[in-house]
This record gives structure tokens, sequence and C-alpha cells, in this order.
């Protein structure tokens, strides 16, 4: 195993400051200066031109490495560890993003030969992802993107079934296993989609539809951090980073998950969600603790909230994500779940309801 020091995250693909991006211009005065803040900039990316040919290979078997970034939560690492304790992974990444606990010392504890680990200082999650992005991307096929809250099961059946969709679907960009989100709602809060109930208020709908090969899963507009899988091919032809406009050093990246999301379906790949069946926020949730931090988020949020409306148009991304089940014949092959009521089913209050439109 290695044990590794890394600094913050730099790249000359985004060392351009974001004024003088014509982007940048279309954000008001307060707004500019709140971007130009920042201490560590991503520019807001056109959208693309062409469409990317992928490739037509199986997948198969595809190569997936996980990566997670840890804070103060050196009680879940045992479980964590011991849950990605599969063959499934080609490897595993941890980051000790500079815990006052004694998380690092547990780490090199339980760390084997092909395990690798790296001790920053509290860049949070977004910087952290981009780091295992740089160091896995030319490695494997699909990287998964963990959180220190967030429990696996002990068996890796939901690993497995991971790299079966991805498989199954080529075009899968972006699949979660924790909670799919329509952004286009006229609810107070978006609705949600998977087997229980987010730490949200939103009421959260069962998943609807099953792949071919039996597995509960639903196309959604946005795919819920964690657990994430990201294909490589579309890290590395459209989303070569996660944007860290949605995060100062340190602070939380609320809808990271969306923008991955959205800009997958922006060109031509779908981003789902399936079951996990995670234990969810063990321990606490990190940016969740404290007045200050809660404080932290809140502001963060509605700052992120601005940042997606002006990228991406959800209730566009809704429209294109319906027609791309309707024009896929792969995609019909899909069935809605017999098992869930109809009364559940005709109420779900999703713009595309496979199921209520009759798609399939």
């Amino acid at each position: 195993m290695e044990f590794l020091y890394a600094e913050p995250l730099t790249n000359k693909l985004f060392e351009k400051q974001i004024s003088e991006k014509s982007e940048f211009r279309k954000f008001s005065p307060f707004f500019q200066n709140e971007l130009l803040n920042f201490s560590s900039t991503l520019f807001i990316k056109k959208k693309r031109d062409f469409l990317y040919e992928k490739k037509q290979s199986e997948y198969s078997p595809l190569k997936i490495s996980s990566v997670l970034q840890n804070y103060n939560h050196a009680k879940n690492l045992p479980l964590i560890y011991k849950a990605l304790n599969t063959s499934l992974l080609s490897s595993r990444i941890f980051f000790d993003d500079g815990s006052s606990d004694n998380s690092f010392e547990i780490m090199k504890n339980l760390s084997k030969k092909n395990d690798k680990i790296y001790r920053t200082n509290n860049l949070h999650e977004i910087r952290v992802y981009n780091l295992g992005i740089n160091l896995l991307k030319d490695e494997v096929d699909v990287i998964l993107f963990l959180q220190d809250d967030d429990i696996p099961p002990k068996s890796d059946g939901w690993i497995s079934d991971a790299l079966k969709l991805f498989s199954e679907y080529k075009d899968l960009g972006v699949l979660s296993g924790n909670i799919g989100l329509n952004m286009c709602s006229s609810l107070p809060c978006a609705p949600e989609f998977a087997n229980f109930q987010s730490y949200n208020d939103c009421i959260t709908w069962p998943l609807l539809h099953k792949s071919r090969k039996n597995i509960r899963f639903m196309y959604t507009q946005c795919a819920a951090l964690a657990p994430l899988f990201v294909r490589v091919d579309f890290i590395k032809n459209f989303y070569p980073q996660f944007d860290t406009l949605f995060s100062k050093k340190g602070e939380p990246g609320i809808l990271l998950d969306c923008d991955i999301s959205f800009s997958a379906w922006e060109n031509g790949w779908t981003s789902a969600v399936f079951d996990t069946s995670l234990a969810r926020g063990v321990g606490g949730h990190g940016s969740m603790i404290g007045s200050k931090k809660i404080l932290i988020r809140q502001n963060r949020l509605f700052l992120n909230q601005k940042i997606l409306k002006h990228k991406h148009d959800a209730c566009n991304i809704d429209k294109i994500m319906i027609e791309k089940v309707k024009k896929s014949e792969k995609l019909k092959e899909i069935k809605c779940d017999t098992n869930i009521p109809i009364s559940i089913r005709k109420n779900i209050p999703f713009k595309s309801n496979f199921c209520k439109n009759k798609l399939f």
C-alpha cells in the first residue's frame, strides 16, 4: 500500500480565470464577486457541438475502483473497509481529509497491498474526488465515489449489480446507489426516487423499473451521492473534473452530483438510480453537525442552486430524458415493477413517469 500526502489539485486545463470567460459576464456583479473569491475555479463549460462516438466494445469485464473521502469518521472505517473488501474492485483509494481523530492510523492498519492512502488538508469532497479521477482515469472503466457516513452492505452484490447495469446499458454514464431527484417540479422540493426515505423533507417514491437482469432501478435527472458510479469514458470526453465552482476548499460540494448528471443527459449519456441498501448518515452527516456548519451548508446550497440553474435547464433535461427513452429500443425493454401498487404509480408526481405514460 502507499501512504501519500496530497496538495490541493491544480490542472493546466482549468488555470484560466473565470473572469476571462464570456459566460462569467452573464452573472450579476455581486455574484461575480462571489465566484472570484473561490480559491480554485473551474470554467463553466460550453455545450459540446459534436456527438461523441462511444466505443462499441462490450466492457466485459469492467474494471472498477473506489474513492473514499473521510473526515473524522474513524468509527465507520472498519465497516467501510470490510464492505469494500471484494475482488470486484481493482483498487481502493482512501483520503483522510484533515481528520483530527485517529482515522489515518486506522486506514494504515486496515489497508492492503493495492490500497492507496492520501492525507489531504480539508479539501472536501469535490477536490478530493478530482484527485481520485486524476489517479484512476487511465486505469479503470468505472469510478465509485463514496462518503464516510455511508456504510455499504457486507455483500458485494451492490457493486456487481452496478457493473451489470453499466454492461447492459452502454450509454449509462452516471449511476446513484442513493436517490434520484427530479429538479423540474412545481413541488416545494425535488421529488426523490429510491427504496427508502432520505433525511430531506421530500417524499421518497419507490423505484419503478427493473432491468432485463431483474435489477431494480430508474432513470433520473439527478443521480445523487453517494455511492455514485461514473463511467470513465464519459469523464474523459465530457466531464474531466467535478466543477470546483460548487465548493470553496473546506466547504460541502452540494449539487455536484446533479451537475455531472445533467451534463450526462446533455451529451448523449444517461443517469439512473438503483437500490444498494446502504446505511446512511452513520455517525452524522459531516456538513450538518453544528450550527456553524449548517449555516455554511445552507448558504452554499443557495449559491449552488444559482450556479446549477445558470449551467443547465432542468426542465429541458426532463424532455431529453423522455425522448431518449422513447427512441431507444433497448430502453423500451425495461418493465415497470408490477409489485408496486398501481395506486402509487399513478400518483407519483414525476413528469417522466414511464409507467404512467406507457412508454414501455
